[in-house]
């Protein structure tokens, strides 16, 4: 985890087969907490993801 310096989100487009990076972000500090300790819209439960 010390090693983690950007965040790449990928998207895919409808009329594409490929992947692409829309956002590109630099990580500033990380922190390893529990699935418990985090929110149902941070671990991603609550989006409406079609992928």
């Amino acid at each position: 985890m010390r090693e983690v310096r950007y965040l790449a989100i990928g998207v895919y487009y409808s009329d594409k087969k490929d992947r692409f990076i829309s956002h590109l972000y630099e990580v500033k500090s990380v922190r390893i907490l529990e699935r418990s300790e985090i929110s149902a819209e941070q671990a991603g439960k609550a989006s409406f993801s079609i992928i």
